[in-house]
């Protein structure tokens, strides 16, 4: 960043810039058979917050096999994270562990659907800024009965748009 500024001659100025923006981490998982986003807030990104979040979707899903597909994260790689699933894992064969975590290719975003979700949730906080009291306390869920998500589903598949797209819409087409 380069600019001017009055001050006096041979003394360097300094400007203090401030970032008053709060730095928000949310944890996410895709259940892909039935297409529900868990999402849930953290602290940070670190090992004992990951594993917080797996006991959270083991909470979600009780008696239910975990295959846990994820990113290069540092921690998702680190001692504490591997203590923790020998330890659930501890006794079982490779077919029957509780959690089973599978990393994707190295700078792949590509492979995860979940960066599809974020960086719609990103777009949508870009754009619709002025509509959120703050991302981290709002969250829009819809519940529909089963016939009316069958429904949906066969539209989007055959109109080739995205759910989150159709909500848009609908909302942008609402009088103001």
């Amino acid at each position: 960043m380069k600019g001017y500024v009055w001050g006096k001659v041979g003394e360097k100025a300094q400007i203090p810039i401030v970032n008053d923006r709060e730095r928000q981490t949310y944890y996410g998982a895709l259940n892909c058979v039935s297409g529900r986003f868990h999402i849930t807030p953290s602290k940070k990104g670190d090992s004992q917050e990951t594993i917080h979040f797996i006991k959270y979707l083991q909470k979600e899903y009780p008696g239910i096999k975990l295959k846990l597909f994820w990113n290069g994260a540092s921690y998702h790689d680190s001692e504490d994270i591997r203590n923790f699933l020998s330890e659930e894992n501890k006794g079982l064969e490779r077919k029957d562990w509780k959690v089973e975590c599978i990393q994707f290719a190295p700078y792949a975003p590509e492979q995860n659907p979940t960066e599809d979700i974020w960086r719609c949730g990103k777009k949508f906080i870009r754009e619709c800024w002025h509509l959120c009291k703050s991302f981290a306390k709002e969250t829009v869920q819809i519940r529909l009965p089963k016939a009316e998500k069958d429904r949906l589903d066969l539209y989007c598949e055959k109109v080739g748009r995205t759910q989150t797209d159709l909500i848009r819409e609908f909302i942008r087409s609402l009088p103001v």
